[in-house]
């Protein structure tokens, strides 16, 4: 509520300070409409006994996002090198993809473990697996029944690991610098 209150000061120590456009005023008035409605939720929550806090975050967030030039500059930035690194993303989703199902094939008829089940658990498991989070406990039922299926999750794991994302952080990385 204090922080509200403080937001409230400085917009109106803006309308009275800086220059009075027509744009800036528009600005000050919406944003002092956002700050209204949060403050008109933070009560309600407060009544609700905490329920709606979610749209607290939610309209500090784009209170944030749509009045702070920097930060629209970084997310507009962002946005541009995610456009522009889609190919190496797209790569990636088929790589996954052909593995899920590849995994299902190999894996659906095996009855100790319930991550090949259908091809949606398959794909689930293999991008926990790509993210190597949990890579061991997907793999360790199926590499204690046969050993050879590790050379799956091997070749999954050194394609996927080393080369695609590797691939997709040089990218990244090329095009940020490209816009900066």
């Amino acid at each position: 509520m204090i922080a509200y209150a403080i937001l409230m000061f400085f917009m109106i120590c803006r309308l009275i300070l800086k220059k009075r456009s027509r744009s800036a005023i528009t600005r000050t008035g919406l944003m002092g409409f956002v700050l209204s409605v949060g403050i008109v939720i933070f009560f309600t929550s407060l009544k609700n006994g905490g329920k709606g806090s979610e749209t607290i975050v939610f309209i500090n967030i784009s209170f944030l996002l749509v009045f702070i030039r920097r930060l629209r500059e970084v997310w507009k930035q962002i946005a541009q090198v995610i456009v522009g690194s889609s190919a190496v993303f797209i790569i990636i989703f088929c790589f996954i993809l052909f593995f899920s199902f590849l995994g299902y094939a190999i894996f659906q008829s095996n009855s100790y473990s319930h991550a090949f089940v259908d091809p949606f658990s398959a794909l689930y498991t293999v991008f926990i697996t790509f993210t190597v989070s949990n890579y061991p406990d997907v793999m360790i039922p199926y590499f204690a029944v046969n050993r050879l299926s590790a050379v799956y999750f091997w070749v999954f794991l050194c394609v996927a690991v080393m080369l695609l994302t590797n691939l997709l952080l040089a990218v990244i990385f090329n095009n940020y610098q490209h816009i900066l």
